[in-house]
């Protein structure tokens, strides 16, 4: 049996016998009012097929998954309109402000739609799982999804495109910072630029996080790097192309540690495949394809089309082998002065 509940003039359908506990309509900022009328241990808000129009952030507690009624994300789309539609995230969540001492939420899930606009996408802090599956990011200003200090992240079967609309300093697909646990598998990445047009900064970035799992990801068109690791240890990154990128494809930074980088395929890159430095160590680099650089691409001097290794690395604990490089060394030393 289905129900129907009014609050403050909506209407929403609630049927506890199906996977949704609430069925929102499209309309105007419905969404959060779904949220606000589940019970303290959480729930299912499903939209039904249209357009959901947002003018506000919406905010979300432990255990509530956000979701389409079937898996054809397309039919349903979340789009952030007005003063708000490059200032703020579209999905937030309750924990975000408190300490980090705080009880995180836990099981927040977001999954099989399509997320229009925003500052973000996504933009949560403090949780203890995090589950974004099946879902589409089109036109976020900065980055489509941004997560810190949270326990268990998967990131899974998502595509972003058009990122970076408005703004000066580029933008990412995904940044994770102070977290553990995060696997990223299945996505698609294309189209990471800055406001005047040219690609901009990254798609997956990774800040002092440990335990990373990314694989079968595949990446065109999104600038700098398309897999930056900054003071990040137990980092796992596998199987995944990249095609069409303006700087390095892996580039571990600033003290990084015990990083795999296996069986990747990338293809017009603009300086080398792969770069180590800042002080990182224990990383292998095995049974790649990189097979060449980016036609007319600048590069700096002494960069080969593989491994480059910074002069200040400690070189013998870097491993590189089997690796398939065209167009020149597989391995070199070079002077790059960038460490901050």
């Amino acid at each position: 049996m289905n129900y129907i509940v009014r609050l403050i003039g909506l209407c929403f359908f609630i049927n506890p016998a199906l996977a949704c506990d609430v069925i929102v309509s499209p309309s105007i900022d419905e969404i959060q009012n779904a949220v606000d009328i589940l019970p303290s241990s959480g729930g299912t808000v499903c939209l039904d097929q249209g357009l959901h129009r947002l003018t506000q952030r919406v905010i979300l507690p432990s255990d509530v998954t956000i979701q389409g009624k079937t898996t054809d994300r397309d039919l349903y789309r979340v789009q952030m309109e007005g003063s708000q539609m490059l200032s703020e995230p579209v999905f937030f969540n309750t924990s975000f402000h408190q300490s980090a001492s705080s009880p995180p939420d836990k099981n927040i899930t977001i999954k099989d739609l399509v997320i229009l606009r925003g500052l973000q996408g996504i933009n949560f802090k403090n949780t203890k799982t995090v589950s974004i599956d099946n879902v589409e990011f089109k036109y976020q200003g900065i980055m489509s999804i941004a997560i810190r200090d949270s326990q268990t992240v998967n990131l899974l079967n998502s595509k972003f495109s058009h990122m970076g609309q408005g703004n000066q300093i580029g933008a990412q697909a995904i940044w994770v910072k102070d977290s553990s646990y995060i696997y990223v598998n299945g996505n698609t990445i294309y189209g990471i630029w800055k406001h005047n047009g040219h690609m901009g900064d990254g798609g997956i970035e990774f800040y002092d996080t440990e335990w990373v799992w990314a694989w079968e990801n595949s990446s065109s068109s999104v600038g700098v790097s398309p897999y930056y690791v900054v003071r990040s240890h137990y980092i796992n990154i596998y199987s995944n192309t990249v095609d069409t990128v303006t700087g390095w494809v892996f580039d571990i930074v600033q003290s990084s540690t015990n990083v795999s980088i296996w069986d990747n395929s990338a293809i017009n890159y603009g300086f080398g495949a792969v770069v180590v430095g800042c002080g990182s160590n224990e990383v292998e680099v095995l049974s790649n394809d990189f097979l060449g650089w980016l036609s007319g691409s600048w590069r700096p001097t002494g960069v080969c089309p593989g491994v480059n290794i910074e002069s200040n690395t400690a070189q013998s604990n870097i491993t590189v082998n089997w690796n398939t490089v065209v167009g020149g060394a597989e391995e070199c030393i070079v002077e790059l002065n960038s460490c901050p």
